[in-house]
């Protein structure tokens, strides 16, 4: 009786850790953001689990957006190349950053080095930053863009970049996005549509051809999260399994090959997996028992598996367990921990792990400046995170003044951003 007592609570943690996924979701440079999960893996009470389902089909793409005791939402942050996203709790977009192509949407091209309000979107529950570009899901299911648009990654059927928000065309019923070249959007079906740059078949839709409208994948179905790379996409479908398409030079797609696909393929080495984060030329995975594995190019040691070869298949990092969230720069890779601390891998020359060195690391080494997190993200060189009490900190490149902290200098620890 005692066993099956504890196997039965143990198939109603592993039914919550779903439900958590489902609505949670992971994409771009980021993934599912949670910190003590107990909420969905547990030990909740029912008001709490009752605000999770008022809030139904919302899904956030690349951070976690957060119910706290009057059901209302806590901010949720994104990163792009090199600019932030916040949005607050009522639904406000901020952004910081580069914004010479108007990624920031303040309907300026005045880079910014504290966040200042965006314009053209109300209702955001979820952001995610692409190369100089900017997605926004609104809460009805929508998708907003703005900023860079070369090759029609903004959804609007045309190549001509906005300094203010508009929405993207043939999309709707979106519950999660990731942007980087190219953009995704995760449909409440399930299905996965792309749109942008299709160099190496990252669209999924078995051509090399730009599209400058969103337009179906091919070889996935029944998605809960999606996350592009550089010259790749991934999408986790809901039994735990990874799918993944376009390059593969580097082994990214873990398919235990390094040839491109222009549809999406298994990728192998794991499995039971709850999220996903597709950085340059590599791809992570979190496991739902907290570990992680990654594959592809391991320059500066970015797979975190304390070598520098790389891998066509999923192999384990080493240094971290009980990750609850995982976030993909362009070389350096987060991950944020159960007790709210962060840990990272891989390049460090502009201070991007927050570990208060610059040199390049092969294994998970804890961050500095920073306790409490439930987010994270990040940006091509530099990182966020959000701490439980609303505070956005920011690590790594400044020139543009990405850290939202009033200044162009790098820093390599956290530090509090400022205007949000």
């Amino acid at each position: 009786m005692e066993n099956d007592e504890s196997n039965s609570n143990k198939k109603t943690i592993l039914n919550r850790r779903e439900a958590l996924f489902r609505f949670a979701g992971a994409t771009g440079l980021a993934s599912l953001a949670i910190r003590g999960a107990e909420a969905l893996t547990g030990s909740t009470n029912q008001a709490q689990a009752a605000n999770w389902q008022k809030l139904g089909t919302v899904v956030v793409s690349s951070r976690v957006r957060l119910p706290n005791g009057n059901g209302r939402v806590r901010n949720t942050i994104g990163g792009g190349f090199y600019h932030n996203l916040s949005i607050r709790s009522d639904g406000i977009l901020f952004s910081c950053g580069y914004n010479l192509s108007g990624a920031l949407a303040d309907n300026t091209a005045i880079s910014k080095s504290t966040y200042v309000q965006s314009t053209g979107v109300r209702n955001a529950v979820a952001a995610d930053g692409g190369n100089a570009n900017s997605i926004v899901l609104r809460s009805d299911g929508l998708v907003f863009a703005t900023g860079s648009n070369d090759f029609g990654q903004l959804g609007d059927n045309t190549i001509v970049s906005k300094s203010t928000y508009v929405q993207a065309i043939g999309i709707s019923n979106v519950v999660a996005v990731a942007s980087w070249l190219h953009t995704l959007a995760l449909r409440s079906d399930g299905l996965v549509f792309s749109c942008g740059e299709n160099g190496a078949g990252k669209l999924g839709d078995d051509t090399l051809v730009s599209k400058r409208t969103y337009v179906q994948t091919i070889g996935i179905s029944n998605a809960v999260a999606v996350s592009a790379g550089q010259f790749h996409s991934l999408a986790l479908r809901s039994d735990g399994l990874v799918f993944a398409c376009g390059s593969s030079g580097f082994g990214q797609l873990g398919d235990n090959s390094i040839t491109s696909k222009r549809t999406f393929v298994q990728s192998t080495g794991i499995s039971n997996a709850m999220a996903v984060a597709a950085g340059y030329q590599f791809s992570v995975a979190l496991r739902s028992d907290g570990l992680i594995f990654a594959c592809g190019n391991n320059f500066y040691g970015v797979l975190g598996d304390n070598t520098g070869v790389s891998k066509n298949t999923y192999v384990q990092s080493t240094g971290i367990s009980n990750a609850i969230a995982i976030a993909c720069g362009y070389s350096h890779v987060l991950a944020l921990r159960s007790d709210g601390f962060i840990f990272a891998c891989g390049q460090g020359t502009v201070g991007q792990r927050g570990d208060n060195a610059t040199g390049s690391v092969r294994t998970y080494v804890q961050a500095t400046g920073i306790s409490n997190a439930i987010a994270i993200a990040c940006g091509k060189f530099h990182s966020i995170a959000l701490r439980s009490d609303g505070t956005v900190f920011s690590c790594g490149d400044n020139q543009y003044g990405q850290l939202g902290d009033n200044t162009t200098v790098s820093r390599a620890t956290f530090i509090q951003s400022t205007g949000i």
